[in-house]
């Protein structure tokens, strides 16, 4: 099967800037991946790329196995690129309706189904000018999968929703690709959310890919013990190559039930250990190594 998205040498420029380099990537069906990046690294353009909102400079880019992003392709893709554009004196219940027509669908069951997936069924009669960011956020995904897409692209999808709402947008993306067999490409901030939501990710840095890969090998590698004991000098002379420093503490690179054998030696070597905990990997640790501090 084709890839959902294929980048290859894709790369756009606006003059002596350029926004994206020459990026070589393929996203798999099936699966949720996040596009990561800090502000200007290129995350937008891509999507944009991706559904012929503009022309690339260099390179090319396939939609779902196609090489020209046409009508044809698009009806087969839902998208919500940065904030979304709606008819402000529309009601959601009529936004809805428009964006069916536009798609061909003459169905008022689904566009009642939508309300209520995204929920706005209690709002379904409000224009949506009164509608506060989150609520607009909703809205704009909703009209994105009234044609029950193949994919679905996403950009910033938990932008203004408070935290009951981005709960319900992580479990409405992961039960749209486990249980509908849609694939989803988002980009976000949220790298907690990423981790919680995302199957793979790419992280991109001034145009270029800096890293790929699957989230739960991305976090496996760097958890550890993190120990405040003191002193310092004598604990790091225990724990030897297997320590580094962090914060007002040091992490142990060790297996999680090597632990209490490792806090023994460190009691018996003198050292009072005022904290002992456990730490896992986050995603966002990873970023700010990956991107050198978030530069």
């Amino acid at each position: 099967m084709p890839a959902a998205l294929e980048a290859s040498g894709l790369g756009k420029s606006y003059g002596a800037v350029s926004a994206l380099g020459a990026l070589d990537l393929a996203i798999p069906r099936g699966l949720v991946y996040g596009v990561l990046g800090p502000n200007g690294a290129g995350k937008s353009t891509l999507l944009r790329l991706a559904l012929g909102l503009v022309k690339p400079s260099r390179g090319s880019v396939r939609l779902l196995g196609e090489s020209q992003i046409n009508a044809r392709v698009l009806r087969r893709v839902g998208a919500m690129i940065e904030a979304p554009a709606l008819y402000p004196f529309l009601t959601a219940r009529e936004t809805m309706r428009a964006f069916a027509r536009y798609s061909g669908l003459k169905d008022p069951a689904r566009e009642e189904a939508v309300l209520d997936r995204v929920g706005l069924t209690a709002a379904a009669d409000r224009r949506a000018k009164t509608f506060s960011m989150g609520m607009r956020q909703r809205l704009a995904l909703g009209a994105a999968l009234l044609t029950r897409p193949e994919l679905l692209i996403l950009d910033e999808p938990t932008n203004g929703l408070d935290p009951a709402g981005i709960h319900e947008m992580r479990t409405l993306i992961r039960d749209l690709v486990e249980k509908e067999n849609v694939t989803i490409i988002l980009s976000s901030h949220l790298l907690d959310e990423v981790q919680k939501v995302c199957d793979r990710v790419a992280f991109i840095n001034r145009g270029e890919l800096v890293a790929e890969g699957k989230v739960s090998e991305l976090v496996s590698g760097q958890g550890g013990l993190f120990i405040r004991a003191t002193p310092m000098a004598k604990a790091l002379a225990v724990l030897g190559l297997r320590a580094r420093l962090e914060g007002d503490g040091l992490v142990a690179a060790i297996p999680e039930d090597a632990a209490p054998a490792l806090i023994r030696d460190l009691v018996a070597a003198g050292v009072d250990v005022y904290e002992a905990r456990w730490m896992t990997q986050s995603l966002e640790r990873v970023f700010m190594s990956t991107m050198g501090g978030g530069a």
